[in-house]
């Protein structure tokens, strides 16, 4: 269970909310242009994007199978730093990271670390290694002057889809979908699906504004069709000034 305790928080996105809308696409207007150029304009344009060097997100996760409800923080740091704890009690903490040289989880007690552990499952670690990726996928389209497939989803005509691969530094076989919202433009759903056949959904509500993005501050994930975990905010912070050492693996 705890492998997909990130899934609801890493891959939470920041985008500007867009005004109502309501017209389609000029007829002979690329529908992939008028998307995508909709969607990074509701992110505020390359300055303020760029300008988001860190997050921090606190609240608490719920497990679908009854297991109970805990704290959590979540950290991220440009480039690509994560850092997610769970449980943040006295007696214990479970910590999962991804800094840019290794991919680690441990226990600590306290001040004291119990145990820690570098991940080597290859799944494991591709999975955690895209969830720690600081933009989403569509704005790294974008920095790698790449297309995506844009399309109309034929069960909701007021949904656009875009597929998307990850950057070329995953394996190819990884395909991830995105619902975006036609009248706001922001993100109401994400489908992952991983190369051993298993499929993540995350599902977006409640955005809030923070800074001027609005982030979601309630989250519900699925494995496979099935519910894991539902996530709700009760803070968010942007610009925190993390250090890397905080992400390093505790020597």
């Amino acid at each position: 269970m705890k492998f997909f305790i990130a899934v609801a928080l890493a891959v939470l996105a920041f985008n500007i909310q867009a005004s109502a809308q309501d017209n389609p696409p000029l007829e002979g207007q690329d529908l992939g242009v008028y998307v995508l150029t909709r969607y990074y304009r509701a992110q505020g344009g390359d300055a303020l994007m760029k300008g988001i060097m860190s997050s921090r997100l606190i609240g608490e996760i719920s497990f679908a199978d009854g297991s109970g409800s805990f704290p959590f923080r979540f950290f991220k740091r440009r480039p690509d730093l994560m850092r997610f704890e769970f449980g943040l009690s006295v007696e214990e903490t479970w910590v999962t990271a991804v800094t840019e040289e290794v991919v680690w989880k441990g226990v600590r007690h306290g001040g004291d670390w119990l145990n820690t552990e570098i991940i080597s499952d290859p799944t494991q670690r591709l999975h955690l290694s895209l969830e720690a990726e600081f933009d989403n996928p569509l704005w790294t389209l974008r920095e790698q002057r790449r297309t995506a497939a844009i399309s109309v989803d034929p069960a909701n005509p007021r949904i656009y889809l875009a597929t998307v691969t990850p950057r070329d530094t995953h394996a190819e076989d990884i395909r991830i979908e995105m619902k975006i919202d036609a009248r706001d433009f922001l993100e109401r759903e994400r489908k992952l699906t991983l190369p051993d056949g298993s499929v993540i959904v995350v599902k977006y509500g409640d955005y809030q504004q923070i800074d001027g993005l609005p982030v979601p501050f309630k989250t519900e994930t699925l494995v496979d069709g099935k519910p894991v975990s539902t996530v709700e905010l009760t803070e968010a912070a942007l610009n925190i000034g993390t250090l890397k050492v905080f992400f390093d693996l505790p020597k």
